[in-house]
Parts: C-alpha cells; sequence; structure tokens
C-alpha cells in the first residue's frame, strides 16, 4: 500500500492464516506496515507492536505472555521499558518470577541515568507489598520503607492541602 516514489512502491507483508473457526479463505492474521510497524489482528497497527483481540467480551484478554522453562527460585521473566535500546541502565524492569512458595512480581528503576537498577516496589506471593527497600523480616499486609532516616517514608495529602507525614 502507498503511492509510488523514485522507483520504490511502498508495500506491506501481510501473512494470512485459514482458521479452524469454519472459516474456508484466509484470513489476515499479522501486518507489517513500510512504516515497519506490526499488527497482529489488527490491519491499521498505531505503534511498534499492535495485539488486538475483540473475541473476549467482559474479560481480560491475555496478549502478550513470557515464560522461562529453567527451574529454581528467582527464575522468571521480564519486560525492560526504557530510553535508546533499553537497556538496564536507562530502562524500568517490570519482573514476575517464582519465589521458592509462589509467584512475585516486581519493578526495578534507575536511581541515576545509566545507573544499575534495583528493586522499588514488590508484590509478593501473599498479597503483600512492598515499596522502598525490601524487608523480608516485614509482616505488614502494605510496607513502605524510605532508603534514609531523613526521608519521609509518607505523606497525605488533597489535591490543595498538605496533611502530614511519617
Amino acid at each position: 500500500t502507498g503511492t509510488p516514489a523514485n522507483d520504490r512502491i511502498p508495500s506491506d507483508i501481510i501473512i494470512s492464516t485459514t482458521p479452524t473457526s469454519g472459516a474456508t479463505s484466509p484470513q489476515e492474521a499479522v501486518r507489517i506496515t513500510s512504516e515497519g510497524r506490526m499488527g497482529i489482528d489488527t490491519n491499521s497497527p498505531t505503534a511498534k507492536l499492535n495485539i488486538k483481540d475483540s473475541s473476549n467480551d467482559g474479560v481480560v484478554s491475555q496478549l502478550l505472555k513470557l515464560g522461562n522453562d529453567s527451574s529454581g527460585a528467582g527464575t522468571g521473566a521480564g519486560i525492560q521499558l526504557g530510553a535508546g535500546s533499553g537497556n538496564a541502565g536507562n530502562s524500568v524492569l517490570l519482573s514476575g518470577f517464582y519465589d521458592g512458595t509462589g509467584t512475585t512480581f516486581t519493578v526495578e528503576t534507575c536511581n541515576t541515568f545509566g545507573g544499575s537498577q534495583s528493586e522499588k516496589f514488590r508484590i509478593s506471593n501473599d498479597g503483600r507489598a512492598t515499596i522502598g527497600l525490601t524487608d523480608s523480616t516485614s509482616s505488614s499486609i502494605l510496607h513502605l520503607r524510605s532508603n534514609t532516616s531523613a526521608e519521609t517514608t509518607l505523606e497525605l495529602s488533597t489535591k490543595s492541602n498538605y496533611n502530614g507525614s511519617l
């Protein structure tokens, strides 16, 4: 698709399949546009990767699954989101992993651009959440821990009023 220019004809790459749902002709499944966007179940992707599902009204669709077939505590998968090529020094890591009992979700960020990632948020297998420094001895459902004793750990306020801090 597109307008020919300079002896080139812009075109999309389209992969079609014939589903087992009774359809008799191939239906578009994947499209890579001439702009470099990839669409799965959409013929007009609006991002570098656009995955669409319209067959699950009323439920959350699992559109992306990442796995790691290794075993043992600490085994899991993650997604790096960030600047440039998304390397650890300039990105956020969202990860899920087996913690020896169940599964845990963590968020790691960098304190400085180009720095190393460290955990800032965790939801453990028992539903307990930690924000700030991880404390494995805490039995709180929600645990907030600052980096230093000089930092405010919790601030409570409304849109226009400062109400106090801990």
